[in-house]
């Protein structure tokens, strides 16, 4: 019996403490104290960092308990009379800080006023931060944590990767919830920053260049009142939201005292950190700060603060971007490792592109990037794209992978995210931008089966047209008739293939995705696309072309009471000459096809 005793409390150990983990700790009377209980007269401090890795105590005052701040939710609201918090205000990056009244904890700095001339913060309860993380279903019924489950794909709709572009970005901006902008500490130039600020900003997140305070913190525990930062991207290039630790119980560490995300349960790199200065200004002041090496992972974010645990892994991202600069003397690769979040990766990677790519400075008025990615996704899956931008910085490349990221991790049949990344760019100093000038045909009468010359001319930047020649061949089997030649850049050519051949770019399934993002990233900028509409004839079931199909099973397959829909199908034949050029716009001309010119 004393075997089984033991071994039945070891159980019942093992099983209080998971509870622990997921409940969070028991209230405490002697530890903690409630809003309800709190009185202006109370004495009353918080812990923070303001330089170098030290937890300080600072004096505050409580000027109000303010009710109903949100629907069953109270504030505390203070003032430091601190000497050394006077003359900063409010400071982003002491979100989280521990607030004790009477020699209890009462809460955390969640909030502040920019600008304000007086260190005016309102303190969230630590009866309201405790429970983060013990039902994250609860966070599920929160319009933010909705987004968790959001799909930029279209089900059943050609790919449109303006689309995706589109709600990627819109739920960035949505993802912004607390209202209170988190410190972003990063190695990036003033360049890069400048670049990425907008973008940033709307996901809440300011950007803090770094320079001279450039490093990895070597800080390993995480206490309260410490810095507990978020290294949304290390290595190389590096990218922490910086904010403060509020409580550890046990490996379970609270901080913020409000959202970051809001989506519930989350995943992301966690660590400690160094304060190497407080950068005081009128219009916001912020703690610029370094982040240390990942030693857990965050895994509640909901409306009242953070919460995660010392000693898990999170799951990350390996990534590598080669650089090649016309003024550089050497190759610059960057090796990072990228923090794996549905909403986050997609802005993460986009911003390392761009961070990497100007580390060296500007990119001068005139230049062209040609570039190539590759992914080996989780799921074994491979996709490799490449190209050539001109006039756009380094915005193209960086955008294809964002979308790309978005689309894979934010479709409706399985996320999947990439497990390893490498680009390379090779940035030139010559302008590559062209325009469609002309089109004409060797022969605008022809028989079936010749081949007619397509003489393009084009007008490059500061330059005279330069005249390309394409052969188009016309199928020996094509019926008499006019027909229109379309002669056009890369985009024309998109939005031709996109209304033309809809079935091409249809997703239906994850497999279809993969097959569709690889079309749509692997048509080549630096051509010139020559179409040809042919009579319409057959049917598309989905993804499956039908051509020359007879009336009666046309009109079979396409009864509207079967379950798969059709569409018409238009066939068309094309040929592409490259020019090593990036070309806009379109033209036309009209071709005969007689069997007796």
């Amino acid at each position: 019996m004393r075997k089984y005793g033991a071994f039945a409390a070891l159980i019942f150990c093992l099983l209080s403490r998971l509870t622990q983990a997921g409940q969070g700790p028991q209230w405490d009377s002697q530890r903690y104290i409630r809003v309800d209980e709190v009185r202006t007269d109370m004495p009353a401090y918080c812990l923070t960092v303001l330089e170098g890795e030290k937890v300080e105590k600072f004096d505050l005052k409580i000027l109000s308990i303010i009710k109903n701040v949100q629907p069953k939710r109270d504030m505390i609201l203070v003032v430091s009379t601190d000497e050394r918090f006077k003359h900063a205000g409010s400071i982003h990056g002491c979100s989280g800080s521990p607030v004790f009244i009477d020699g209890r904890l009462a809460g955390a700095l969640a909030a502040g006023w920019d600008g304000a001339l007086d260190p005016l913060y309102m303190a969230t309860p630590i009866e309201y931060m405790l429970p983060v993380g013990q039902d994250v279903s609860e966070a599920g019924k929160n319009t933010a944590s909705s987004l968790q489950g959001a799909s930029y794909v279209e089900v059943s709709a050609p790919l449109d990767m303006k689309v995706i572009r589109q709600k990627a970005a819109q739920a960035l901006e949505r993802m912004f919830v607390s209202g209170v902008r988190m410190p972003l500490a990063t190695n990036f130039s003033p360049k890069a920053c400048e670049a990425l600020s907008g973008t940033l900003e709307a996901a809440g997140l300011v950007p803090l260049q770094a320079g001279a305070f450039s490093g990895t913190s070597s800080k390993t525990t995480i206490e309260p009142g410490g810095v507990l930062a978020l290294p949304l991207c290390s290595g190389d290039i590096r990218m922490a939201v910086l904010g403060t630790a509020t409580e550890v119980v046990g490996d379970k560490v609270y901080g913020f005292g409000h959202a970051f995300t809001g989506v519930g349960s989350i995943e992301l790199p966690m660590s400690a950190g160094t304060v190497h200065a407080v950068i005081a200004t009128r219009s916001a002041s912020f703690k610029m700060a370094s982040a240390g090496e990942i030693i857990g992972t965050l895994r509640f974010d909901q409306s009242n603060g953070v919460a995660g645990f010392i000693g898990q892994k999170p799951g990350l991202i390996d990534l590598e971007i080669r650089v090649k600069r016309f003024d550089d003397p050497q190759d610059r690769i960057f090796r990072c490792k990228i923090a794996k979040d549905r909403q986050l990766t997609p802005l993460i990677l986009r911003s390392a592109v761009i961070g990497a790519a100007l580390s060296q400075g500007d990119l001068p008025p005139e230049h062209n990037i040609r570039y190539q990615c590759r992914l080996k996704l989780e799921n074994g899956y491979r996709l490799e794209f490449g190209n050539l931008s001109s006039e756009e910085s380094v915005q193209e490349p960086a955008m294809n992978l964002f979308v790309l990221a978005a689309a894979l991790m934010n479709n409706p049949f399985q996320s999947m995210p990439p497990e390893k990344i490498s680009l390379e760019l090779e940035i030139q100093p010559q302008n590559r931008v062209a325009s469609l000038w002309e089109a004409r045909l060797s022969n605008t009468v022809v028989r079936p089966g010749d081949v007619v010359q397509v003489h393009i001319a084009v007008k490059e930047f500061r330059s005279d047209l330069k005249e390309f020649v394409a052969d188009f061949p016309i199928p020996p089997d094509c019926p008499q008739g006019k027909y229109t030649l379309q002669i056009c850049g890369v985009e024309e050519y998109q939005n031709f293939l996109t209304k033309t051949a809809p079935q091409r770019f249809l997703v239906t399934d994850a497999k279809t995705l993969l097959e569709g993002l690889d079309k749509v990233l692997n048509i080549p900028g630096d051509r010139i696309y020559i179409c040809m509409p042919l009579t319409q004839s057959g049917i598309s079931i989905r993804n499956m072309e039908l051509a020359d199909l007879p009336q009666t099973r046309t009109a079979l397959l396409a009864d509207s009471k079967r379950l798969q829909p059709t569409t018409p199908y238009q066939n068309f034949i094309e040929t592409s000459v490259p020019t090593g050029l990036v070309l806009s716009g379109s033209t036309a001309v009209e071709l005969t096809i007689d069997k007796n010119p």
